[in-house]
């Protein structure tokens, strides 16, 4: 999968099912989708996590910050709304961005190096993060994590 646009034409790919998830292992890319927005994250040399309006599949924004030698940038939606994308990366950064203003609110680095996965329950405003030293579980808002599993 190389072109976001491959996606319009699959007659399985429907915003109105809620999230979805595609990883093309050859290009190390990630694409992620719920209702109006799909996002694709890369490991080029300028890392960027580019957020697309479906079903036109246009891209609107580009989120540049996260420094990446090898793997994808990780992200998911999160908020009650969905209105953020959380990011992750070999960096050991996750990155907080606002998808109506298209700017980044928060950058944290909680010290369990590289971030390798992200989950939300948007319900609930839950995060899990998938680290080298540990998984963390975060509510949004909060400054620490709820709970530290290692």
């Amino acid at each position: 999968i190389n072109n976001p646009n491959d996606f319009s034409k699959n007659e399985n790919f429907e915003n109105t099912f809620g999230k979805i998830e595609f990883f093309d292992v050859k290009d190390n890319k990630k694409l992620v989708g719920i209702n109006d927005y799909l996002i694709l994250n890369t490991s080029q040399v300028h890392a960027s996590i580019n957020l697309y309006i479906l079903p036109e599949c246009k891209l609107i924004q580009k989120f540049y910050g996260h420094k990446q030698k090898h793997y994808a940038i990780k992200c998911d939606f999160a908020g009650t709304q969905n209105e953020y994308i959380i990011s992750g990366s070999e960096d050991f950064y996750c990155k907080f961005w606002n998808i109506n203003t298209f700017k980044l609110e928060d950058s944290k680095m909680f010290g369990y190096d590289a971030i390798w996965d992200i989950a939300t329950l948007s319900e609930n405003n839950m995060i899990a993060l998938g680290c080298d030293e540990a998984t963390l579980v975060l509510r949004m808002g909060n400054e620490f994590p709820s709970a530290i599993l290692r």
